[in-house]
């Protein structure tokens, strides 16, 4: 799915998109991207039927915030074909995510299931009142320049990460520049608790 400049995608409280293997969204810069669910009606990006789950990615160049969003049953590997080897690669100054949960998602090792790009997101994205739970992760943040991770920091805020498969040691803590991969984090009252395989 690509949303030009110009044009607006909005998906309803309740709507669960599947996408086959080798298949994702891109947002240009200019449009935006509508999901915003509620506690009761989630919106739902998940695998097609009878499909692996290794999609193409999210890749936004749109300022925009997923709220009640949840991403299940990923498994994400990397092709030259696809627009990232990340779940969501980020390339917009201002995004946020909202009460949204990932779960039982598979992410290759060395590719992230939050990629910021910062030669297109100089500016911090805000993770707030999210659910990481039971999936098993290559790394969970990352920045492809270290120029940008002691200057803009993503913060993450009111979130529980738990039950997760090769979480990056840092994440152990809380508060205060936590450093996941490349890049600096600002967390704040934080729930990590029973995270596997701990790197």
């Amino acid at each position: 799915i690509a949303v030009p400049a110009g044009v607006t995608l909005t998906l309803k409280p309740g709507t669960v998109l599947k996408f086959k293997d080798g298949t994702g969204i891109s947002i240009a810069q200019g449009s935006h991207f509508i999901a915003q669910g509620t506690p009761d009606s989630m919106i739902v990006f998940t695998k097609a039927n009878n499909d692996i789950g290794n999609m193409a990615g999210f890749m936004f160049y749109s300022s925009d915030t997923l709220r009640y969003c949840m991403f299940k049953d990923f498994y994400k590997t990397y092709a030259p074909s696809y627009i990232t080897g990340s779940l969501i690669e980020i390339r917009t100054k201002i995004f946020k995510l909202e009460h949204c949960i990932f779960t039982k998602n598979y992410i290759k090792e060395n590719e992230e299931l939050i990629l910021l790009n910062p030669s297109y997101s100089p500016l911090p994205m805000n993770m707030t009142s999210c659910h990481v739970h039971d999936n098993l992760l290559g790394c969970f943040f990352s920045y492809l320049d270290t120029r940008y991770s002691y200057q803009q920091q993503p913060i993450m805020s009111l979130c529980n990460l738990c039950d997760n498969e090769r979480i990056n040691q840092s994440l152990q803590a809380d508060d205060g520049g936590l450093s996941l991969r490349l890049v600096a984090l600002k967390a704040s009252q934080n729930n990590v608790v029973g995270n596997r395989n701990i790197e």
